[in-house]
């Protein structure tokens, strides 16, 4: 009973960062069910993108997911090989990537997507994030404290999830992990958690931040070993500069959920909840509303932001996809 009523808890939060705040809810769209192949549609719903190079790579309900090789003008749909959502994916270079989902999905490539292939492992719970560092090294994390490592590039994936001593912390959902190196990593998640390791995932150790354990965290990111940024409900922003040992609160003006970061070199982006877009002009130190003249980018949830050399993409509900060719100044809807 217990793992049933979580399991339905797992899905609400779910529903309502990604959908129910936004005014769509799984199985209760007007607009039909997409088929899992063919053209974009008005009920798509986009989690996530990958950018590395013109390539670019976008996944969501339904099993759906596209690329681009032209940095987001023309959009192909690829074959994922399942219905279930896939809320995260993950590039290393043109060749190489996966992405997470429901039901402890996993599939990967080897072709840039030209063919995907379910990589097995022992999980079914929900996946939330997937990070790679090259290759062969790769983990994902999701709910019920789940963390799967591979080191030969999914061929097999090893359950190191973490179990500890009180049932709040064994049930808690991992909602994201990065790595900078093979060995150095964050998960953040549920009930305030920020867990670093330094040894590729055998062991981890908590960290601390200035919110307090009842929060969720939706996403962690890092430029390198020391600098680094995570995102939560309630417009958080918490920016550090030792590699987690202090986390600083940083003004978002705004109370929207926040889902991802991009930053690179003096400017970086958040995207979240009801369309809002952050601007950071210093290297993500501060952050303002973006605005543009004619209004916003849009006003549906943004779930993915990705740049590269200025070209940059955000992807959202109801299909929604931006893009910009001047580093984001200006932000254009992708003309179906």
């Amino acid at each position: 009973m217990i793992k049933f009523l979580r399991k339905s808890i797992e899905w609400l939060v779910v529903l309502i960062f990604y959908l129910a705040v936004a005014g769509t809810v799984y199985g209760a769209n007007k607009n039909p069910t997409p088929s899992l192949e063919g053209g974009f549609v008005y009920s798509d719903k986009f989690y996530d993108v990958a950018v590395v190079g013109c390539n670019c790579w976008t996944v969501g309900y339904y099993g759906r997911l596209f690329h681009s090789e032209d940095g987001g003008k023309n959009w192909t749909w690829q074959d994922s090989g399942t219905k279930e959502p896939l809320f995260e994916i993950c590039f290393v270079d043109s060749k190489n990537g996966w992405a997470v989902g429901e039901d402890g999905t996993i599939i990967g490539t080897s072709d840039g997507g030209k063919t995907w292939e379910f990589q097995p492992n022992d999980n079914k719970n929900m996946l939330r994030s997937v990070h790679f560092v090259d290759q062969k090294n790769g983990w994902a994390v999701g709910t019920w404290s789940t963390l799967l490592i591979t080191k030969d590039g999914g061929k097999s994936w090893q359950d190191c999830s973490i179990e500890e001593a009180t049932e709040e912390a064994t049930d808690r959902i991992f909602s994201s992990v990065f790595f900078t190196s093979p060995r150095v990593g964050w998960i953040a998640g549920e009930f305030g958690t920020i867990l670093h390791t330094r040894d590729g995932g055998k062991t981890w150790t908590p960290q601390k931040s200035e919110v307090g354990g009842n929060f969720y965290f939706t996403r962690v990111y890092f430029l390198n070993d020391k600098e680094g940024w995570i995102l939560g409900i309630d417009g958080t922003i918490l920016h550090t500069t030792d590699g987690g040992e202090t986390w600083s609160a940083l003004e978002s003006n705004t109370k929207e959920l926040l889902l991802d970061i991009f930053v690179w070199g003096e400017r970086g982006f958040i995207v979240g909840n009801r369309g809002v877009v952050l601007l950071s002009k210093d290297g993500g130190r501060t952050w303002e509303r973006f605005q543009q003249a004619g209004g916003g980018i849009s006003h549906w949830w943004l779930g993915g932001v990705g740049f590269n050399n200025g070209h940059g993409i955000i992807v959202g509900g109801h299909a929604t996809i931006m893009l910009t060719d001047d580093g984001g100044k200006t932000w254009h809807s992708y003309q179906r």
